[in-house]
């Protein structure tokens, strides 16, 4: 008869580590956690019509960038659906996007074959009075017009604004 060992897994969070119990191993995770947590997005458990895809200037999911200053991120959207759509990027927040922050987009409406991709850009302006700090932003997509049984995708990213 074959013995079969049992552990227990315990997974404490502490200050901005993570620490887990392995039987009687405490372990310690390698990567700090952000003391920020991370926004609660909707369950939609539609399948989405398209997928966005940012590139960052550098590190993955985080910007950051000075008061009354702005960058530009490229975009890319891809169409889920076998029917043509229109779709607008729009930026997005888990509340409300903060008054500080203006947004451009390249196009108004982007036309969308069937599995295609097409590369775009959304450009984010920070006011002067931009308090510093972290915010949590999203660039989703607007559809013109709905598609039967589908959802739409939001990208959330850090926002770090500086003094400079």
């Amino acid at each position: 008869m074959k013995r079969r060992e049992k552990y227990l897994l315990i997974v404490l969070i502490v200050t901005t580590m993570i620490f887990s119990i392995v039987g009687s191993m405490l372990c310690l995770s390698c990567k700090p956690i952000p003391t920020t947590p991370p926004p609660k997005l909707p369950t939609n458990k539609l399948f989405p019509a398209y997928t966005i895809d940012i590139k960052y200037p550098s590190e993955e999911g985080f910007v950051t960038v000075e008061r009354g200053g702005a960058f530009t991120l490229p975009v890319t959207v891809r169409s889920l659906v076998d029917e043509p759509i229109k779709i607008r990027l729009a930026l997005t927040a888990v509340d409300e996007v903060p008054e500080f922050v203006e947004c451009e987009l390249q196009k108004e409406y982007i036309t969308l074959n069937p599995g295609e991709s097409i590369d775009t850009q959304i450009t984010i302006k920070i006011t002067e009075d931009a308090p510093p700090g972290s915010f949590y932003l999203g660039i989703t997509g607007e559809l013109q017009e709905p598609v039967k049984e589908r959802g739409g995708e939001a990208m959330f990213f850090m926002l770090t604004v500086t003094d400079g």
